[in-house]
């Protein structure tokens, strides 16, 4: 696609693309509900996190990482939004992922577009965080010091919103686990304990409070699989259509 009148023509288009998107699907579910690992199974998906780079929750910064400036995540979110074919897949997320802001226009869509809702067991969740978060960092060569530095902090900056006890209850939790082996299984409840407590006493309550402000339409509900049949089935049939 070329854009005539240089970066300022490409900025116009780029915003009259995230304002008149193709048709999409919203994919919600609660933290670790594993969101992002299922659009990726889709044919036709758009990843804001990985556009933001970042993982989209007061845990979400990729450690020793940049975000892209604001006018950088627009742009690549419309590029994105041009190769996208209708019935595509994003996940739910808030207005802002780290310190990019998702359009207002954009966002104003997500809130009122059809969703499919993945149902999964805070338990199944926590290992989930456990294993994208904890495991595959430490596998990676990130020192186990670090992670819970890094860990330590974000409890602290949500502790208004946990409460002071609460915030110190997990932080003692999260501590302790961090004296075991990320990789040893045997010693994995120790970290899945404050994982789960914090989604339960955390996440999943600010889930619910931004679900009930959306006026979505319901299309699906159900556990990983059957939300990746559903949707996959949904692709095609409308591909089908259109000739795609």
């Amino acid at each position: 696609m070329r854009v005539e009148s240089g970066y300022k023509g490409l900025r116009h288009e780029a915003l009259k693309l995230i304002g008149n998107p193709a048709p999409f699907i919203v994919l919600s579910g609660m933290t670790g509900s594993g969101k992002t690992r299922l659009i990726h199974q889709l044919r036709h998906f758009v990843d804001l996190e990985a556009l933001a780079d970042h993982r989209g929750s007061a845990f979400g910064a990729h450690i020793g990482r940049s975000q892209p400036q604001q006018a950088t995540f627009e742009n690549k979110l419309a590029q994105a939004l041009y190769q996208a074919a209708d019935n595509f897949v994003l996940e739910d997320e808030s207005r802002n992922i780290g310190r990019c802001h998702v359009p207002d226009l954009f966002y104003a869509l997500m809130a009122s577009a059809p969703m499919v809702m993945i149902e999964t067991p805070a338990g199944v969740r926590a290992l989930e965080i456990f294993k994208e978060y904890i495991q595959a960092p430490f596998a990676a060569g990130m020192p186990l010091p670090e992670l819970e530095t890094g860990f330590a902090k974000n409890v602290e900056r949500i502790r208004n919103k946990l409460g002071g006890l609460e915030c110190d209850n997990i932080k003692t939790m999260l501590s302790q686990s961090f004296q075991f082996d990320a990789l040893d299984e045997a010693y994995a409840d120790a970290y899945l304990d404050w994982i789960e407590r914090l989604l339960t006493h955390y996440y999943d309550k600010l889930y619910i409070y931004s679900l009930s402000l959306k006026s979505r339409k319901t299309l699906f509900k159900g556990c990983w699989q059957d939300c990746l049949d559903f949707l996959t089935d949904s692709q095609e049939r409308t591909h089908q259509k259109i000739g795609l």
